[in-house]
């Protein structure tokens, strides 16, 4: 059999395990989907061999698009045929990571007829490979062929949103732009893809499916660069994909777009945003990647950005699929689930903005009664209009405080759960109703040696006082409330009283100014008895 290649061809493996064939594309690449029949497996020489046809083409093309799966690893050389008079040409076969799947591309730089392919794999690979996405492209369709010249239109950032951090094609080693970019003429849409390849979590392995990522789209499907203009891995990081229009522009300052490749026949005005991995679970096990909570706020983050800075409709946030031309099932269920509840979260940030109405110093500690203290510091104000500090206990969330008077302040938490891991947070709303979390710490409240622990504040008191107690063990506990002649006035705590923090609240409404007593006695098991007599001072009374 003679092998030779007159034409550029290209196996990229990528870095994902992907089985069986659909008749709808998965991915970006592909224009027109082509059927693969059931191939034959045969020995010849000692190897193993896969051979298949193809369905009848679709019309006239440049390239051919093959992803499959083999066992990663395992040796595989591959040659393809147009039609039964044309010879047979060698694949070249490229490897990164841990992947299985590959990617075959044939292009030509002139259109190409032919009735159908023939496909040949040997190797160890080949008993157990599988083609699940095959079909034609016409890359020379991909260009504007410079019929249009269009004057540089760059982003006008607000400032309502800031611009997330992006890794710029200089940090993640890109190959050059082959050609001149095209500016973007204006900018309507936002469309969302996933690379139906490897999910990178790492910074080295997203930095390393980029550059796969952009040397598939160059050298097999035949495009000037990546098609996308924004990619992200799991752990959201943001990758620049296509370069800008003029690169000395930093991203926070809106620098002017160029024309992307990633939805057919609407790419003019059309940004591109793509998740790195393989979310539509139909496809097969190998493709059940989730959107990770840092994934999506970055997601929303960069989609707003882009919508403040370009003047994008919010309306126009689109999944590939959901364009009318688009055969595809881009970017996966697993995302097409979560799309309307971006949209609407993309939605609520635009109107609430990322610019802090306030910025404060918190501090919270622990003093030796176990009552946790908190105070803090407002160092700028803008469009702030109440503060509160919310307390989260376990799965248990409460609003402990809260002000209109934004300016320095302190509180006591008396009624903080005992022995618990508590987390406070400060929380300025801004004039238009929306949180932001300005600080955050976390305290444990401790066990101690003592038997017993007990304060009453605040001291002097107006409309509540607090009786704040630490027990070692169980207890009988009875507490009561005395005035300076030692007149009963209120019963406090009559009960048995496990161990930890504990608290009550009393009032004094229609009493006298004064000084009252609190006497407080705990009977433990073993007729050990213990009792504490605290003054405390009411001045809300006639």
């Amino acid at each position: 059999m003679a092998m030779r290649m007159p034409r550029r061809l290209l196996l990229l493996a990528l870095l994902v395990l992907v089985p069986v064939a659909r008749a709808q594309q998965r991915s970006d690449v592909v224009e027109r989907p082509v059927r693969i029949q059931t191939p034959a497996l045969k020995k010849e020489g000692g190897h193993t061999v896969w051979e298949a046809r193809s369905d009848t083409l679709p019309g006239p093309f440049t390239g051919i698009i093959l992803r499959g799966t083999t066992r990663p690893g395992a040796t595989l050389r591959g040659w393809i045929r147009l039609g039964d008079r044309d010879d047979w040409h060698e694949l070249t076969i490229l490897r990164q990571q841990r992947s299985a799947i590959f990617w075959a591309g044939y292009r030509s730089d002139s259109l190409l007829h032919a009735p159908f392919f023939r496909v040949r794999f040997e190797g160890e690979g080949a008993g157990v490979l599988q083609i699940i996405e095959a079909g034609t492209f016409n890359h020379l369709d991909d260009s504007l062929q410079g019929a249009l010249k269009w004057h540089i239109v760059p982003g006008r950032p607000s400032g309502h949103i800031r611009a997330p951090h992006l890794i710029r094609r200089s940090e993640w080693g890109a190959r050059p732009f082959i050609g001149t970019p095209t500016p973007q003429p204006y900018y309507d849409y936002e469309t969302f893809h996933h690379t139906a390849g490897f999910a990178p979590r790492t910074y080295e392995e997203g930095i390393q499916e980029v550059r796969n990522i952009q040397q598939f789209h160059q050298d097999v499907r035949g495009w000037s660069d990546i098609g996308y203009h924004f990619l992200l891995d799991l752990e959201g990081r943001i990758y620049q994909g296509r370069p800008f229009a003029d690169e000395s522009i930093p991203f926070d300052q809106g620098p002017p777009l160029v024309i992307g490749a990633h939805v057919g026949g609407h790419n003019t005005g059309n940004i591109g945003v793509a998740i790195m991995g393989c979310f539509h679970p139909p496809e097969g096990s190998h493709c059940i990647d989730q959107l990770t909570p840092a994934a999506r706020d970055s997601l929303v983050l960069l989609l707003a950005y882009l919508i403040d800075t370009y003047g994008i409709d919010p309306l126009h946030i689109l999944g590939h699929r959901e364009w009318p031309s688009a055969s595809t099932a881009c970017p996966g269920d697993n995302n097409m689930a979560l799309l309307p509840a971006i949209r609407e979260e993309v939605a609520e940030l635009l109107k609430r903005g990322t610019t802090r109405p306030a910025e404060l110093v918190a501090e919270v500690s622990v003093d030796a009664d176990g009552v946790v203290r908190l105070r803090w510091n407002v160092v700028t104000l803008r469009n702030a209009s109440r503060l509160a500090i919310v307390r989260q206990a376990g799965v248990r969330a409460d609003t402990i405080y809260q002000t209109t008077e934004l300016a320095s302040g302190e509180f006591a938490d008396v009624t903080a759960p005992a022995s618990a891991q508590l987390v406070y947070q400060f929380v300025v709303f801004s004039d238009t109703g929306y949180p932001f979390v300005l600080a955050e710490d976390t305290v444990q409240l401790p066990h101690y040696a003592d038997w017993l622990r007990v304060a009453v504040f605040p001291s002097p008191f107006v409309e509540e006082a607090r009786l704040r107690y630490y027990l070692r063990t169980t207890a009988w506990v009875e507490a009561d409330l005395f005035d300076v002649l030692g007149r009963p006035v209120r019963r406090l705590i009559r009960g048995y009283v496990t161990s930890g923090w504990h608290g009550v609240s009393f009032a004094l409404r229609g009493a006298a100014t004064g000084m009252y007593y609190v006497r407080f006695r705990a009977s433990l098991i073993g007729n050990r008895e213990f009792v504490r007599v605290i003054p405390v001072v009411y001045v809300g009374g006639l």
